[in-house]
């Protein structure tokens, strides 16, 4: 099994996708009505019946930004994917068949870094034909200020550009959590094409620093980020 589920708390999980290089981290959260997934990783795992067995309620999907390590998993929900429109074509570069392709290799040519043998992190059954036609997903514009109301959990998307042109961050309001993807953690990669001026990026911290929130949760690192983090 190449993933691992841990409840955070009663409406929050995180769900870790092992891959060659990082982690790839989901949030799953829940209110009385309805249900929002973050970001949906390589899409190696079965990453909807994981979420249909966390809970019953209908579930939402929201991409913190378009590279296929958030995005991967797109395509096995029905539902609509909210992205940023900023991101959207980089995201159907990214879940196009020549990237999914160079992901299966990196997997299958995974590294252990302590003892560096090669292994394979795919699952057992993984069916690679039906991975790399997968597609996209529903990909549906979402923007600024747009509320997702779960019933008593309040989520709102923060346009949080540098990573990306398009990145988002999501903030679980009545938790104080805000929800980042890769727009900040230990490392930021600021030098692909699709990524801001750093003027850019240092307004968007100054913009996270200033939301009313207390924790901050990343798409690769396990640590809880804090304001001086």
């Amino acid at each position: 099994m190449n993933y691992h589920i841990e409840k955070l708390n009663e409406q929050t999980w995180l769900i870790e996708e092992y891959s060659n290089t990082a982690s790839a981290y989901m949030y799953l959260l829940t209110g009385k009505e309805k249900a929002l997934l973050i970001d949906t990783g390589f899409g190696t795992i079965p990453l909807k019946s994981i979420c249909e067995e966390l809970t019953g309620l209908p579930v939402t999907v929201a991409l913190t930004h378009g590279h296929v390590d958030h995005t991967s998993g797109n395509a096995q929900f029905e539902e609509n994917v909210y992205i940023h429109k900023n991101d959207i074509e980089l995201c159907k570069e990214h879940t196009g068949k020549q990237m999914r392709e160079q992901s299966v290799e990196r997997a299958i040519h995974s590294i252990n870094y302590e003892t560096q043998e090669e292994y394979n992190a795919l699952p057992q059954d993984f069916d690679r034909e039906a991975y790399i036609h997968r597609g996209t997903g529903n990909l549906v514009e979402t923007e600024n200020g747009q509320i997702f109301d779960l019933g008593g959990a309040t989520l709102e998307i923060v346009e949080t550009p540098g990573h990306t042109k398009g990145g988002i961050s999501i903030w679980y309001k009545e938790k104080g959590i805000v929800f980042v993807g890769d727009t900040t953690g230990p490392f930021v990669w600021l030098f692909a094409p699709e990524t801001t001026t750093r003027e850019v990026y240092i307004d968007t911290l100054n913009r996270l620093i200033q939301l009313p929130a207390d924790s901050y949760l990343g798409g690769h690192n396990r640590k809880v980020m804090t304001k001086d983090d």
